[in-house]
Order: structure tokens, then C-alpha cells, then sequence
């Protein structure tokens, strides 16, 4: 009986310490490359956020509206119905309103919240990815903004291998300095030195030095660094390499101008001054196929480093531009400057906004966050032109209560705010949490592997399903545009796909 015992407690230890080195070792043998990250070890060493802790409360949110620029917006009211606010950029309370009359199409999509998802909102989209198709167009590109349920590319690299596969394109899109997730991510390996710092656009950074960049960040040495001791390297996923690299920085101080070497495939290297004065300012590090890139900084004093684009010519791009405790209500602290110069260079034709996770309280009532998702969209479209923005709705969250775990009713509180927001935006809207499921979901995940213990973030296999899920939105909106544009209806080109990559993968 000892020995069995012993034999059973040895069996049990080796299991754990393989655990430990399969997930210390997993970044840096270039063969464990291709299998999965299990997450485990990165969160017990680097925690993700508890939101019941993390979440600003609504006072940081009536701040966070002030920070926009003059915009109107709506709010309900509910002793006076709707009201249209005129508010003033740094100013906490509200100064002007007067009451207002809802379109007859706006009405009637309040009154039917659970049924609205404004696809026809996305029809000048699906027209672009038609014109895609039909070699009409070069290329279209999606920014996919999120918190930690999509960093290391978790759900984005899922959607875009399957858009890839259809409309054509490589490349992973943008990257900042040094993001979470990097040492998971499978889509790109990228391995900052650790000397960075980062700078982002939460409350603590306010009075930040230099303009935050398109991921609502940016890297920095912490003063004068001459010795190319501040290193970026990348290298694309198993199978595939580089098309084009671009690199994104800011405006640093006058008289400052930092150099970067660039080395490319291990052997030929170019050094560049960055001595861009525009907000944003694009370098191109190659536009030929590599390998491999490795980058070296000096800096004569700290300097804004956005990241780079990995990206083609041709096809569909999807950019990931997760942020670690991200509430979405932040974006007024990206200038309409950067954005629109970001939107230049790189050309946007869709915003996906997926946030939630990082917003749920106790609250029920998410007014407040209904007002910041408007102005948000608002301040997109004010940078960027009328783009569509894409909102995707929260997913389940869990809690005990009185002994039983059940779906938080603040979920259906964000989940209206979230869909009156798409609603006086004229946004189309993803209902995550019904095409998930619905009621009790992320239980049910959580068993069957989909889903953390914490009901809220995904396994690799979750994320997948939730790609698919963005997937299927797409693909009915744009088959239904697109049966609409010919005389005799095609069957469906992207649902085909996503049943192919079914059996691809063996799903």
C-alpha cells in the first residue's frame, strides 16, 4: 500500500512540474510554437483583472463622456423620456438639454430591443467586400478593439483566417510595442526586450507626455538609451512569412530623433532616423517577403513607438488592438489626429468594438455606459468618416447567489445599454450573449472546456466558437446583400466556407 501510494504521488508531481515547464518553456522552443498555450501558468503569474475589482465605477464614466469634444447624444430619462445632453469637453456635468422626438424606425427598435441586430447598417461594408470579390478592390481591413477575452489574438485570429480564406490576404495587421499576451500568441511570435515601458491611455497615464497611438498606447524607453538596448522581434507563425512591415511612431520632443536598425532574415540590416513631425508617422521596414524581423532602438530621450503592421496588399486584414482591463470608454484619449492619420495610412473599412467583460458590476442599470458607447462611436466616425462601427455584445457572466451560480443580472442591463447604444448610433449589433446560449452559458462552457473557471474568459477552443459566431453575422448579412445585388441567388459562399473549415479542423 506505501509503495502504491508513493508511485501515485510520483505520477502526480512529474504531471505538475511538466505542466510548469511545458508553459516556462513554451515561448522559446520554436517547435512548441505550433502547439497551444494553456493559459495557466500566464495567469497565475500575470493575473487577469478581477472586473468585480478593476471596473470603474459610474463617476468614471460621467468623466470619461466629458473627455470627448462638443457632441449631442441621447439619454433616456425615465421621468421625462428622451433627452438630447450637449456636453463640454472637461466638464463633469452637463450643462444644456431639451427634449427630443425618436425617429418612427429608432422607436420601434427600442420597443424591440431582443430582436435588433442592424445588418442593413453594415450594407455599404458588404458592397466593399463584393467589389473584394470581384476584383473590383484591393483590399478591405478591420480594426477589432477589445479587453483581455481577445488579447494574444484569442477570437480575432480565428476570424481572420476564416475571412483569409475567402476573400484573400496575409498578415496579422498591427501590433503595439508590447502587449499582453505575446507569450500565447500563436498568429505572430513577437518577443520584446524587457525594458520597455508602456504607456496607456487608463486614468493613471492622463497627463501622459505623448499622444497615445492606435491601440491606445505607446512604447518608451524611460529616458536617454543609446546602446540599442530597447530590441522588438518578430517572426511569422509556422508556415508562412512576412509580406510587407511597416513601423508607427509619434511625435517625440523637439530635437529629439531616436534610430532604429532594422535587421531582416538574420543577416541584412538598414539603420533609419525617425524623424517623422507628423502625429502619426509610417516607416517601412520591408515590403519584401522575410522571415524574420528584428528591430534596435536608440533613444537620445523617451519617444512615442506606436508598433507595426504586418500586412499585404491584397485581401482582407483584420488588426487586433486588444487592451488588458479595457472598458471601452476611453477612446476620446486617441486624438481625432491619430486616428485619422492612422486611418490613412492604413485604410479601415469596418470598427469592431467588443467590450463587457471589464464593465459589469453589481449595477443593473448601464445608462451611463450607453452614453460613452455613442459618443464613442461619434468620435470614431468624427475621425475616420462614416465608417461603420460594429458593436459586440457582452457575453454570460456567472455569479453564486444563495448558493446557486446563475447569469448576473447585470448582464441584461449592459446587454440593453450595449443595444440602445447600436440603436441611436444606427450600429449593427452582435447579441453574444443569445448566440452563445444565453441564460447560464458560460457554465456550461466552462464544463465542457470552452471557458475559464472565472466564466469569463475563453479557451482557445471558446474563442473559436465565438469567431465563428462574428463569422456567421457576417456571412448571413453579406449573402443576404449580396442575393439582393444578382438576379438568380448564389448559394451561400462564406456559410460554405465555415462548414469547410469544420471539416478542416476536424470541428
Amino acid at each position: 500500500m506505501p509503495y502504491q501510494f508513493l508511485k501515485a504521488f510520483a505520477v502526480c508531481l512529474f504531471a505538475m512540474l511538466l505542466i510548469f515547464a511545458y508553459e516556462a518553456l513554451h515561448p522559446h522552443i520554436p517547435l512548441l510554437g505550433q502547439f497551444e498555450s494553456s493559459h495557466f501558468w500566464t495567469g497565475y503569474k500575470d493575473p487577469l483583472p478581477d472586473s468585480t475589482l478593476s471596473v470603474p465605477d459610474s463617476s468614471e464614466f460621467v468623466e470619461a463622456l466629458a473627455e470627448f469634444e462638443f457632441d449631442t447624444i441621447i439619454v433616456e430619462n425615465d421621468s421625462s423620456g428622451p433627452t438630447r445632453m450637449i456636453y463640454k469637453k472637461g466638464d463633469t456635468s452637463f450643462f444644456k438639454s431639451e427634449p427630443i422626438a425618436l425617429s418612427r424606425e429608432d422607436s420601434l427598435a427600442l420597443a424591440e430591443l431582443d430582436k435588433y441586430t442592424g445588418i442593413h447598417h453594415l450594407n455599404d461594408f458588404f458592397n466593399k467586400m463584393q467589389e473584394l470579390r470581384q476584383g473590383k478592390r484591393k483590399r478591405v481591413r478591420i480594426a477589432y478593439f477589445g479587453d483581455s477575452t481577445t488579447e494574444g489574438d484569442m477570437i480575432v485570429s480565428d476570424l481572420r483566417n476564416l475571412l483569409q480564406g475567402i476573400f484573400g490576404g496575409r498578415g496579422v495587421g498591427f501590433v503595439s510595442v508590447a502587449p499582453h499576451g505575446t507569450n500565447f500568441r500563436r498568429s505572430i511570435r513577437h518577443k520584446p526586450s524587457d525594458n520597455w515601458t508602456t504607456v496607456n491611455y487608463f486614468r493613471k497615464n492622463q497627463n501622459a507626455e505623448f499622444s497615445f497611438g492606435l491601440s491606445g498606447d505607446y512604447g518608451s524607453s524611460a529616458g536617454a538609451s543609446m546602446n540599442r538596448a530597447h530590441k522588438l522581434s518578430f517572426k511569422p507563425a509556422s508556415g508562412s512569412s512576412f509580406d510587407k512591415v511597416y513601423l508607427f511612431h509619434g511625435r517625440g520632443n523637439e530635437g529629439i530623433i531616436p534610430n532604429v536598425l532594422a535587421v531582416l532574415n538574420g543577416a541584412d540590416s538598414v539603420s533609419y532616423d525617425l524623424n517623422g513631425q507628423q502625429a502619426v508617422n509610417k516607416l517601412i521596414i520591408s515590403e519584401q517577403k522575410s522571415n524574420s524581423v528584428d528591430l534596435a532602438f536608440n533613444f537620445p530621450a523617451a519617444f512615442p513607438i506606436f508598433g507595426l503592421s504586418f500586412e499585404s496588399d491584397n485581401g482582407l486584414l483584420v488588426d487586433n488592438l486588444a487592451k488588458r482591463s479595457d472598458s471601452g470608454s476611453h477612446f476620446s484619449r486617441i486624438s481625432k489626429e491619430v486616428l485619422s492619420q492612422f486611418h490613412e495610412y492604413l485604410g479601415f473599412d469596418l470598427i469592431i468594438l467588443h467590450f463587457g467583460a471589464n464593465v459589469l458590476t453589481s449595477n443593473t442599470n448601464y445608462s451611463f455606459y450607453e452614453n460613452v458607447m455613442i459618443a464613442t462611436v461619434r468620435h470614431f466616425q468624427q475621425a475616420m468618416g462614416d465608417i461603420p462601427v460594429l458593436l459586440v455584445g457582452t457575453s454570460d457572466r456567472v455569479i453564486k447567489a444563495e448558493g446557486t451560480e446563475k447569469t448576473s443580472p447585470a448582464v441584461y442591463g449592459l446587454l440593453k445599454a450595449q443595444k440602445r447604444a447600436a440603436v441611436k448610433t444606427h450600429s449593427p449589433f452582435i447579441d453574444l450573449f443569445k448566440l452563445m446560449g444565453g441564460e447560464g452559458t458560460m457554465l456550461k462552457w466552462a464544463k465542457s472546456g470552452k471557458a475559464a473557471p472565472d466564466y469569463v474568459h475563453f479557451s482557445a477552443k471558446g474563442a473559436n466558437e465565438v469567431a465563428k459566431i462574428v463569422f456567421e453575422y457576417l456571412a448571413d448579412g453579406y449573402e443576404a446583400y449580396a442575393n439582393e445585388k444578382i438576379k438568380t441567388p448564389k448559394p451561400g459562399l462564406m456559410t460554405d466556407a465555415l462548414q469547410e473549415h469544420k471539416v478542416k479542423t476536424g470541428q
